[in-house]
């Protein structure tokens, strides 16, 4: 699924800078 990886990483870097903040 290629195309979810990339979604996924999208949601994982959304969740990291929430995490961040």
């Amino acid at each position: 699924m290629p195309m979810s990886l990339p979604v996924w990483t999208k949601i994982g870097h959304m969740q990291n800078h929430f995490a961040t903040l």
